[in-house]
């Protein structure tokens, strides 16, 4: 994790990243997942291959509001990725 702050309890499984990030208690980000300049706020799960952060035009359609600075940020509890 480059840059990253994680709170206990966050599972970041192979091959997954985040840069520049914080992420707060009880999230899973799984395998191959990328994330960058994002806060991702408890309880949330980043699922397979899913990237944030590097088009955020797209990630306001997943259900996330942006900063002034770009900054990405996820609600509590959200899934993020297909099924």
């Amino acid at each position: 994790m480059w840059k990253s702050i994680l709170s206990p309890c966050v599972i970041v499984e192979r091959d997954a990243l985040a840069e520049e990030s914080i992420i707060f208690d009880d999230v899973n980000i799984e395998p191959g997942a990328r994330i960058k300049r994002a806060i991702i706020d408890t309880g949330v799960r980043i699922k397979s291959g899913v990237s944030i952060g590097y088009d955020l035009e797209v990630d306001v359609r997943k259900g996330c509001t942006m900063s002034n600075n770009g900054i990405v940020v996820f609600p509590e509890g959200m899934v993020i990725g297909q099924d």
